[in-house]
């Protein structure tokens, strides 16, 4: 019953796990071979005459699959891990799905590693003979989604209600019960004061004017990073226009039409300033300083006024981007209601900003996210991307709060809810792993953050390019690992590398550069 993962292989799945865990691997293989697979499992090979390191060896060759049984138990065992291991170096992509992770035991928080970014089957909340029926249609059906490489319903779908609410409050009828993960993220009580990283996230423009965006991912104290956009349909900025009788919503959409690509990218920054100096015409600000006088400005212009709080964030102008956020909030908060996806946007960019200005601030920022997660998840799906932009804020958060041990929890679980829905490769998903880095280097484990870091630092180069901000700021939170481990060369250079590349691209002022010429000099005064 092979799907042609492995055209030569002998077996169809090779159940690893740890000898205290062995009843559910015996009856993980029964049920498989039940069920017409073929199953190499060591209870059931090593019989007098084999030698079962030689078997093991082919068979981690030639199974199409192998099935790890996750528990405490199996993450320490130095066999289980060599094996899962050796299969993951054979699909690092996960292309194949040749690693699949069968969840038997809850496990410590981080304790997973790298067997944590694969999608897994989950059986840690069933047991006994009671329970039989269901974990065994949860096993057969997780894994033939894993042969398929997708799990498409067996009925269509009904069209959806639309969840947005285009003006006024979008109130539930019953009441809402508070979300358990975010619950037991913050009943936890923080460690002692710590130092390390930070990581900042912010989303792009959403709602009526546009699709969901993504983090604008970091790893430093208030400073920005971007995610990757494309520029299609880039209209010309600079067009003469008199907005000094602009005010209606005509003028407006005109102006709203100004598309200058991704405000995280740094090529795309000539066209937003041409749109924000005002040696320009139209002079984006200016209208923006009048929104009490439009209260019916179109969508197009909402777009591009969230746009433009991102672009100043990522220039490292906080103020700029805190009183253009909180002044469009402030407009629209009794124009389209508080549950309107532009007014969280706003609302979640001066949070941001808040966050990067001031150390006064962060509970006020903590506040803000807070307020805006419960309205989205009120309005938005489980899993929205917003929704995920949202909680690795509450992250950060958290971070600068000094409840460490909060920030970790809910950075674990936003980065697994990312792997699931976006992708490894994902530059959400990346800004995640990074924000959990940063918290294992706050709670001192270096090693941890080390190994996280360098990943996300060679997946950025890979998807976004040695010179984009993501990869920049990868670059600097590796030397940041490397200097506490006390590897100090690697750390310099890496550091060194950084400071130029930020200089080339960011500019000599922007936080980054800034922070990289920082510890370089730290570093040679120790």
């Amino acid at each position: 019953m092979t799907d042609g993962g492995a055209d030569e292989g002998r077996w169809d799945f090779f159940v690893s796990y740890a000898e205290a865990d062995r009843e559910w691997a015996e009856w993980l293989a029964w049920t498989l071979e039940e069920n017409g697979y073929r199953v190499l499992i060591r209870a059931w090979e090593s019989v007098p005459g084999t030698v079962w390191s030689a078997l093991e060896q082919e068979g981690l060759r030639r199974a199409s699959r192998l099935l790890a049984v996750v528990t405490p138990a199996y993450l320490e065992s130095d066999d289980g891990g060599a094996q899962w291991q050796a299969v993951r170096e054979s699909d690092l992509k996960g292309d194949a799905r040749r690693l699949v992770p069968i969840m038997i035991e809850t496990c410590a928080p981080g304790s997973l590693g790298m067997l944590g970014t694969r999608g897994r089957i989950d059986l840690t909340d069933l047991s006994g003979p009671a329970d039989e029926r269901v974990a065994r249609i949860r096993l057969l059906d997780g894994l033939r989604d894993a042969q398929a490489g997708r799990r498409r319903p067996d009925s269509p779908p009904t069209l959806p209600v639309r969840k947005q609410a285009t003006a006024g409050r979008m109130r539930p009828a019953g009441p809402m019960p508070f979300p358990e993960r975010v619950a037991r993220a913050t009943e936890r009580g923080a460690p002692g004061p710590g130092s390390g990283l930070s990581n900042d996230a912010d989303i792009a423009p959403a709602g009526t004017g546009g699709g969901a965006g993504g983090d604008v991912p970091s790893t430093f104290p208030g400073i920005p990073s971007s995610k990757p956009a494309t520029c299609s349909g880039r209209t010309r900025v600079g067009a003469h226009t008199d907005l000094d009788g602009g005010r209606d919503a005509d003028e407006l959409r005109r102006l709203g039409t100004e598309n200058p690509g991704g405000p995280g990218e740094p090529a795309n920054w000539p066209a937003y300033e041409a749109l924000v100096s005002r040696a320009t015409a139209p002079h984006v600000l200016a209208v923006a300083g009048r929104l009490a006088a439009t209260a019916g400005e179109p969508p197009e212009f909402r777009r591009l006024l969230l746009g433009l709080c991102r672009y100043h964030y990522a220039r490292g102008r906080f103020g700029e981007s805190r009183d253009l956020a909180e002044r469009a909030r402030r407009h629209w908060l009794p124009v389209l209601g508080p549950d309107h996806l532009d007014t969280l946007a706003a609302g979640h960019h001066l949070a941001r900003a808040l966050f990067a200005l001031k150390r006064d601030d962060h509970q006020r920022a903590y506040e803000l996210d807070q307020d805006i997660l419960s309205r989205r998840r009120r309005i938005l799906p489980a899993d929205h991307p917003d929704i995920l932009a949202s909680a690795n804020s509450i992250v950060m958060d958290l971070r600068a709060l000094g409840r460490f041990d909060e920030a970790y929890t809910l950075a674990l679980d936003t980065w697994e809810r990312r792997q699931r829905v976006l992708g490894d490769d994902h530059p959400d998903t990346l800004s995640s792993a990074a924000n959990l880095a940063g918290c294992h280097y706050l709670l001192g484990d270096h090693p941890e953050s080390l190994r996280l870091n360098k990943d996300v630092w060679e997946r950025r180069r890979r998807v976004l390019g040695d010179h984009h901000p993501d990869t920049l700021a990868s670059a600097i939170n590796t030397a940041m690992d490397l200097y506490a481990l006390d590897d100090r060369r690697p750390a310099r250079t890496a550091a060194e590398k950084a400071f130029v590349r930020c200089q080339e691209v960011l500019g000599h002022d922007h936080p980054w550069t800034r922070t990289a010429a920082g510890l370089l000099r730290e570093w040679r005064e120790q």
